[in-house]
């Protein structure tokens, strides 16, 4: 094969978050962890990034409201160990699984 006017563009352009979010540059504030809580596995934000699900190694969800700056609500939900938690689209549902395979 014989590769004929091949030119390499190079541009310089701003990187666009491919989410859409501008997030912030500088760290405001920090919520201070605590054993309390339990011993957090996984976690994700809701599409809004206003709560965020923290799935535990106890097999509780903590909802944290970034709001209010503290937790929402406690779900129990499984007996081992929680180690995925993905919201629904709307945020107003929440899916977790567990070690044990459990949805």
């Amino acid at each position: 094969a014989t590769f004929q006017n091949f030119h390499i563009r190079i541009m310089n352009l701003r990187y666009v978050e491919p989410t859409g979010h501008d997030y912030p540059k500088i760290l405001e504030e920090i919520i201070a962890p605590s054993t309390d809580y339990g011993h957090s596995a996984c976690s994700t934000f809701n599409r809004r990034g206003t709560l965020l699900a923290v799935g535990c190694r106890e097999g509780h969800i903590n909802i944290w409201d970034f709001e209010t700056r503290s937790i929402a609500t406690r779900l129990v939900a499984h007996d081992s160990i929680v180690i995925s938690v993905s919201w629904s689209r709307n945020g107003c549902k929440l899916l977790s699984a567990d070690w044990s395979g459990l949805l």
